[in-house]
């Protein structure tokens, strides 16, 4: 990724109706940051999003199931 680009991606899709929607899909850097600053439910969060944006429910699933299990695991370990 080259210097000052943006750390969001803007997707346009066109609606059933032809109305123009924009959807951000986050980098992957800015997800990492995320994971820096607040860990994997932040990144599952940030990545969640992504699928959502890209429009597949079942990656959301598994992304928060795997985010809460290292979570889980962290915290176990940890404490």
């Amino acid at each position: 990724m080259r210097y000052g680009q943006p750390y969001m991606h803007i997707i346009k899709q066109t609606t059933l109706f032809n109305q123009s929607m924009t959807r951000k899909i986050y980098s992957n850097r800015l997800i990492e940051l995320g994971t820096l600053l607040g860990g994997p439910l932040v990144a599952g969060y940030l990545i969640a999003e992504n699928f959502k944006t890209l429009n597949e429910p079942e990656k959301v699933k598994i992304t928060w199931i795997f985010s809460i299990l290292a979570t889980v695991i962290i915290f176990g370990v940890f404490f």
